[in-house]
């Protein structure tokens, strides 16, 4: 501190940059900001490992007449050795400054996650023909056994009756060991597991890479063998037809991987050997769109516009198969590279669909699927329900000699509508006939439809909700006259339909939870409105978890007229009225996407250690209604989202509820964009920013039409190469607008160099930045080599990160 003031000399609106040596020989530099209080602690000692600096390689983007240079474009250069060096260089930096110092402090958060996991635990089991299908977990295994047992017509009877599924003592049977799948392995992740119609063939999709790049395997649950056909697709998304040996699956686009074409194949149909392949351990692909993979000579580069530089997109995603040809008969190609396409099955079993869907638009083909393969083949014989016209959304389900339709059509919030099923005839929008009309307060999120009755997810107030419309007639129309509300008494809460495989069953499932109550599934009979308690999840370990020693609330910001919601949780022991509590506020604010509250057991080791969580429901995300995220949250509306969770900061300020300096802000993906833009609009309002596999290289990214995503997401973004949208996306993009000398705080930054959704490069050019421009910033950078963009793959390897990010508070308290 006499160092400090003797060098500031009481001088005001300055700044200055000192090397000063101290008394163990190190050597510090000190950056000094006028303040009216100068602490000690901005003196930081050098350490054994340097802080690391990424080369500068000016690079030249010109678009609409706007210049930018960009000095760390060459860091997309993947399989460059300089680049994998330098994300190395900064994993050692943060084990330096994080990782070691804080090594029992990690250590002590993650065993205290790790114990509240309950370690032998399994899911309620959910009927499907003459069987209950489940999964578990084994004591200190890292992944799911999925399994099943067989039903009697008694014992089918009984639990259709409300009887426990823990009568059932029928031999289990495994079909899937995920552990011994995935042993020996750095990351292995399991999706779109789906049994055919006869339960004899099981189907599962397997990411080995951590980029959402899937084969499909097949599994003969009579002789527990694995069958030779692989589907080499990249995509998990398939669906059986009825005769139990066709199957539709979905493949993406090599580069892009968008979702684009449909195939159609029969297992059996081709040797053994045809798949031979496929069967080996994965390789991806060689190929790469840089002409050059060593260090490019420094200087300045330029791209102008209608240029493609030799490094435009950087590798191509790896794929996991390459050089495997698809099997099977391409069915549909959707053309529109806007446009993605999946396939699916209605909850009877009736229909095979395909869904191109864009933003906004939605187009749905159908077909029966007891159809044989050479018909399902002919996409000429799909029957298009409503042929697609942009900003009408639509999905449908089939009841009896109805669809079902939840869509937009004269209904922002969407509204239930119904027509007759007329295979090989499209339908008009006029003709649907209206069920549930619109609502100004009610978003209509979600249909599930069975046999005697209809449940619709719905949102008011930020809250979701369930309705239940009964079908007095099995198959027949709904009788609006009787409706049920599935409701909840806590003030701030999440609830949402769950897993029914038949479409005769009494019952629906939901699960609810909230920010002080553990997951709870239950199941409701509808005739009866019995609600029967399946399963809670137990949150074991020290101290004992007790609800009701926390608190939860729900708050409302204001922004400039607009209130912003804010869900919020702490525990009671730890504050005092009008005494401000260390905060971590989180949000996301994009897609839609409403952020419905959860409960986390591991968020305890926070609020056991005083801190409160809270959740910031802003505008790009649905909490509110459609109108929430159209138009008040996307496009040339985007800087609601970001003002919005300003606000909400500003409002726990405001209310004595924290302080800047105790105030932490987390977002990851489109939330790791929200808070990086929020560090520039506001870096004097949060001691700490936390940005999992943050998208903050909005401009760059959205002008590269080969990156993943980006044409699909121009109605989310808008089209950079139209000036207007440019220019707006430039003004809030974070790595665009990283201010010199920002008086930041802290900040860690997480990504995967697998990451398909978000590029690794995109963080690692913001942190390289923002040490060149602030570099008396304190930033954490982490690339984990081996996942993707949802990180690790095992249930206690995630806890690994959660227990760093945990740890961060430490990192960012030593100054105190």
């Amino acid at each position: 501190r006499k160092i400090v003031q003797r060098i500031w000399g009481g001088q005001s609106n300055r700044q200055r940059t000192v090397t000063v040596k101290l008394s163990n020989n190190n050597t510090a530099r000190v950056y000094l900001r006028s303040s009216s209080t100068i602490s000690s602690s901005k003196i930081m000692s050098s350490t054994k490992t340097p802080v690391p600096r990424a080369a500068i390689k000016p690079f030249k983007i010109e678009k609409h007449g706007d210049v930018r240079i960009d000095n760390y474009y060459w860091l997309r250069e993947r399989k460059n050795p300089e680049v994998v060096e330098y994300l190395k260089q900064e994993n050692a930096y943060i084990a330096n400054e994080l990782e070691t110092p804080y090594k029992d402090l990690k250590q002590t958060l993650f065993e205290e996650m790790k114990g509240r996991i309950k370690k032998d635990d399994s899911s309620p089991p959910y009927i499907y023909d003459n069987y209950i299908y489940y999964r578990r977990f084994e004591k200190d295994k890292e992944y799911a056994i999925h399994c099943r047992k067989t039903l009697s017509s008694e014992q089918r009877a009984s639990l259709e009756q409300g009887a426990s599924f823990d009568s059932i003592s029928s031999p289990e049977e495994v079909l899937l060991d995920v552990n011994i799948l995935a042993e020996g392995k750095p990351f292995y992740n399991v999706a779109g597991i789906n049994v055919s119609p006869n339960n004899q063939i099981l189907g599962f999709a397997v990411d080995q890479s951590g980029r959402n790049l899937f084969r499909i395997y097949f599994k003969d649950l009579k002789t527990g063998k694995l069958l030779p056909d692989v589907l080499c697709g990249d995509s998990a998304d398939f669906e059986w037809a009825n005769d139990n040996k066709t199957v539709l699956y979905g493949m993406k686009n090599k580069t892009t991987l968008r979702e684009e074409k449909i195939y159609v194949y029969t297992l059996g149909s081709l040797p053994a050997e045809s798949f031979a392949a496929a069967h080996e351990p994965v390789a991806f692909s060689e190929e790469s769109s840089d002409d050059e993979e060593g260090e490019e000579e420094e200087g300045e580069e330029e791209e102008k516009e209608g240029e493609k530089s030799s490094t435009e997109g950087g590798d191509k995603p790896l794929s996991n198969t390459a050089d495997i040809p698809p099997v099977g008969t391409l069915l549909y190609e959707e053309k529109d590279e806007t446009f993605v396409v999946s396939v699916g099955k209605t909850l009877d079993e009736k229909y095979l669909q395909i869904h191109s869907s864009y933003t906004d638009t939605d187009e749905v083909r159908y077909i029966s699927a007891d159809s044989p393969a050479s018909v399902l083949s002919d996409i000429s014989k799909w029957t298009i329900f409503f042929p697609r016209e942009r900003k009408i959304e639509y999905s449908i389900e089939s009841g009896g000699t109805r669809f079902f339709i939840r869509s937009n059509y004269l209904a922002q919030n969407f509204r239930l509508l119904e027509h007759p099923i007329t295979p090989g005839q499209s339908t008009t929008k006029e003709s649907w006939k209206e069920v549930i009309p619109h609502r100004p307060d009610v978003l209509f999120e979600g249909l599930q439809v069975f046999a005697n009755f209809v449940a619709m997810k719905e949102k008011q107030n930020a809250l979701p909700q369930i309705r239940v419309l009964l079908r007095p007639e099995t198959n027949g129309p709904i009788s609006t006259a009787q409706q049920d509300l599935v409701s909840q008494n806590e003030p701030v809460y999440d609830v949402d339909t769950g897993i029914i495989a038949d479409y005769n069953s009494p019952w629906i499932r939901f699960s609810y939870q909230s920010m002080t109550t553990p997951p709870s599934i239950y199941d409701y009979h509808v005739a009866t409105k019995t609600k029967i308690l399946r399963k809670q999840n137990e949150v074991l370990g020290e101290p004992k978890f007790i609800s009701s020693d926390y608190q939860t609330d729900r708050l409302y910001a204001d922004n400039n007229g607009t209130k912003i919601p804010i869900s919020i949780v702490w525990k009671k022991s730890c504050r005092t009225e009008n005494s401000p509590m260390p905060v971590l506020l989180y949000g996301y604010g994009s897609y839609g996407y409403s952020m419905d509250v959860w409960f986390s057991s591991v968020h305890l080791s926070l609020l056991n250690r005083g801190f409160a969580f809270a959740i910031a429901h802003i505008r790009g995300g649905e909490d509110l209604g459609r109108y929430w995220y159209d138009p008040e949250g996307k496009l040339l509306n985007k800087m609601n989202t970001f003002t919005d969770f300003v606000a909400c900061g500003d409002f726990l300020v405001e209310k004595k509820i924290t302080t800047p300096s105790q105030l932490h802000a987390m977002g990851g993906s489109a939330g790791g964009l929200l808070v990086g833009a929020v560090y520039n609009l506001r870096p004097d309002l949060f001691r700490g920013i936390i940005a999992q596999v943050p998208f903050v290289d909005v401009v760059t990214t959205m002008l590269d039409d080969s990156i993943p995503l980006t044409t699909q997401e121009y109605d989310e973004w808008g089209n950079p190469n139209l000036a207007e949208f440019y220019n707006y996306m430039k003004a809030y993009s974070p790595y665009d607008n990283v201010r010199e000398r920002g008086n930041y705080g802290d900040l860690l930054v997480l990504t995967g160099f697998h990451d398909s959704q978000v590029q690794y490069w995109e963080p690692a050019k913001w942190v390289a930045k923002l040490r060149e421009l602030s570099p008396e910033t304190r930033v954490l950078f982490k690339t984990d080599l081996e996942v993707g963009h949802g990180g690790a793959s095992g249930r206690f390897k995630r806890l690994d990160m959660e227990a760093r990010v945990a740890g961060l508070r430490g990192w960012t308290w030593r100054r105190e």
